[in-house]
């Protein structure tokens, strides 16, 4: 199951003369089940879209790539939704799965363009999902592992702050509405951090760290303590709801799965390497 992010010294979007560009997941491949993000390229191997959108004005569809330093070609985004919005019809998967995100009903798909201007977070492009309808996922092909190792970037954007549902069925990471913390759980005692924070702007990581405990990290963090845990196999990867009953209202920039869990060293290398590039 998924996780992230490179800083390279410079400002955004900016690159020495004649230096090639670099993915920031080029060496963290190992186990890498599923690479989405809104904002850039993470594989040097990956060549294709990084989404499709539909535009508003008249439904058109079509994909959007990146500029030459690996970030979304938002002049081609913001040009091909003209005044209107702009959602997105198929998130792709750059880890070279062909585990592409998909939402076919539009009153359903997540927005990246609204009335003319990109939706952003810490001006980085970030999809948002309204909280009453909005989802996108694809089901998962793969086999269950006890050790699946997730990473996002998100922000809670409304009052009923659950974030992403991931492998339905399996590991979850949500906002409790109620406490207003977040929470990793597969259905067992979730694991939950020790204060509020679901409305901030923060890299979220997640693990199964054995076949009964999880354990989550906000901006490297660790979550209060594991989880009881059970151990029912994944199904689906979806983004914005549980079982099509409750849904996120968040922004989305990048998530990461994996299939396998690192160990901390390595966890906390990605951490820092897509913490540097979302500020």
């Amino acid at each position: 199951m998924p996780s992230l992010g490179l800083s390279l010294g410079l400002p955004h979007g900016r690159f020495p003369h004649g230096a090639a560009f670099a993915g920031a997941l080029d060496s963290y491949t190992t186990n890498l089940a599923g690479a989405w993000s809104a904002d850039r390229r993470l594989l040097t191997s990956y060549t294709g879209s990084l989404f499709r959108v539909r535009r508003s004005s008249d439904s058109t569809e079509t994909d959007i790539g990146y500029q030459t330093d690996g970030t979304v070609d938002s002049a081609a985004l913001l040009t091909f939704a003209g005044a209107g919005s702009a959602f997105v019809t198929t998130w792709y998967d750059q880890s070279g799965a062909g585990l592409n995100l998909t939402q076919t009903t539009a009153a359903n798909q997540p927005r990246i363009v609204n009335s003319g201007v990109l939706d952003t977070q810490n001006s980085h492009a970030s999809m948002f999902w309204d909280g009453t309808n909005d989802s996108i996922g694809a089901a998962w092909s793969g086999t269950a592992s006890y050790t699946a190792y997730t990473m996002a970037v998100l922000k809670a954007a409304g009052n009923f702050p659950m974030m992403v549902v991931l492998e339905n069925g399996f590991q979850e990471l949500r906002g409790n509405s109620t406490t207003g913390q977040l929470e990793v759980t597969d259905g067992g005692t979730p694991c939950r951090q020790s204060a509020s924070s679901v409305d901030t702007w923060a890299q979220l990581s997640w693990k199964r760290v054995s076949s009964t405990s999880l354990q989550g990290w906000m901006n490297n963090i660790a979550f209060a303590a594991a989880s009881s845990a059970s151990t029912r196999a994944a199904t689906e990867v979806t983004l914005g709801t549980r079982a099509g009953s409750f849904f996120a209202n968040m922004y989305a920039s990048e998530l990461l799965v994996y299939s396998a869990a690192h160990d901390d060293t390595t966890r906390e290398a990605i951490q820092t390497v897509q913490s540097s590039h979302y500020a």
